[in-house]
This record gives structure tokens, C-alpha cells and sequence, in this order.
């Protein structure tokens, strides 16, 4: 459980790990390829610069409301893609490894999570208080500089960092399922189902 923030579509189409442990069929992957380049093709017209339309006398800050809007329909349209492209059990799987690459922050942003979990007003705020130390702390750890005069010492210090960033996300996780009861944290791991290992910053090693 190494990055927060995952995107069940983007994980579909670029991790080799949950095809396989799905087993997307070729088919599937071709469907869910197709439906990636509808996607980016309507993200290149929402970043388009904003110019009023003389036409409709609509001023810039309404035609930025209106693409925002297309925008955000067409990510609830690529949600039902994924929908009809997989089955119940890819689906379900999906969401667990979502679900674990997220970790319980997600639950903060998440009511339909949140709500089964019955997670207390207390518990609420003091994961909120744990979530955005974590926050803080991988921004500030990510802005500073790599140190190192060779490419193998940046290299290597760069994957130290990358390792206290690890540490500080399991130890804030571990901080969390502590707050938790025995009920919900056995609900928890019902959501979040077999373990499922991603690691997609590995890389080579670093040179000598």
C-alpha cells in the first residue's frame, strides 16, 4: 500500500500487476483502451484556453463553469465504462486494491466507506488530524532536495526518501487501525479483501 490517491481506471489501463490479478481479457483491455482515448481527447478541450464566446455573450468565468461540468460528466461516464467493460468479480476485486492503495484516509472523503465503517465523530477527527500530518509531511519530505555530487549518491538518497515517505504513510495507517474497534476493523478488512502488493516506483538500480 505505496500510493495514495490511485485511480481504479488509470490503474486498468497501465498496471501489468491488477491485469494480471484480474485477468483482463484482451477484449477488455481493447474496450477500456478506447474509451482512454475518448478521454483524453475531451481533457485536451477542457484545458483549452477560456475566451468568451461572442456568440453567446457568456462571460470567461461561465465557459470555465460549463467545461468543468463536461469535464466532470465525462469522468461519471468513464466510471460506468469500467462498469459494463468488467465483471461483478473484476469489479469487486478492483475496488479492494483501490481501496488498499487509498488506505483509510480515503474513508474521510468517501461517505459510502465512511458510513459502514460507523466511524464516530471522534475517531472522524482525530484520522483527519492524522491524515493531514501525513500530508505535511510527504509534501515537505518531496520538496527537499535531493543531496548527493554523483548520480549514484542522488540516486540512492532519493530512494531513501522514497523509504521514509513508505514508513511515515504505514506508521500513520497503523495510527488509524488503532483507533479503531475489533467490529470495524474486521469490516475493514471485508472492504479491502486479499492483500494485494503494488509497487510502481520500482526501478533499476541506481548505477555505480
Amino acid at each position: 500500500m505505496t500510493v495514495p490517491g490511485a485511480d481504479p481506471y488509470h490503474l486498468l489501463l497501465y498496471s501489468t500487476e491488477v491485469k494480471e490479478e484480474l485477468g483482463l481479457t484482451k477484449g477488455q483491455i481493447h474496450r477500456l483502451i478506447r474509451a482512454d482515448r475518448g478521454f483524453f481527447s475531451r481533457l485536451s478541450f477542457s484545458a483549452d484556453p477560456v475566451v468568451p464566446d461572442p456568440g453567446r455573450n457568456l462571460p470567461p468565468e461561465q465557459s470555465i463553469i460549463e467545461k468543468t461540468e463536461q469535464f466532470n460528466r465525462h469522468i461519471e461516464k468513464t466510471k460506468g465504462v469500467i462498469a459494463t467493460v468488467l465483471t461483478e468479480r473484476q469489479t469487486r476485486r478492483l475496488q479492494q486494491i483501490t481501496l488498499q492503495i487509498n488506505g483509510p484516509c480515503i474513508f474521510l472523503t468517501d461517505q459510502e466507506l465512511a458510513v459502514p465503517l460507523r466511524i464516530t465523530p471522534d475517531q472522524a477527527t482525530q484520522v483527519n488530524r492524522l491524515c493531514r500530518r501525513l500530508t505535511n509531511q510527504m509534501r515537505a519530505d518531496a520538496r527537499r532536495e535531493t543531496e548527493g555530487s554523483s548520480r549514484t549518491e542522488r540516486c540512492m538518497a532519493f530512494r531513501a526518501k522514497r523509504e521514509r515517505m513508505k514508513q511515515l504513510r504505514m506508521d500513520t495507517e497503523q495510527h488509524i487501525f488503532d483507533l479503531f474497534s475489533n467490529k470495524q476493523k474486521a469490516l475493514y478488512a471485508s472492504l479491502v479483501g486479499a492483500p494485494f502488493w503494488l509497487d510502481p516506483e520500482k526501478g533499476p538500480p541506481c548505477p555505480h
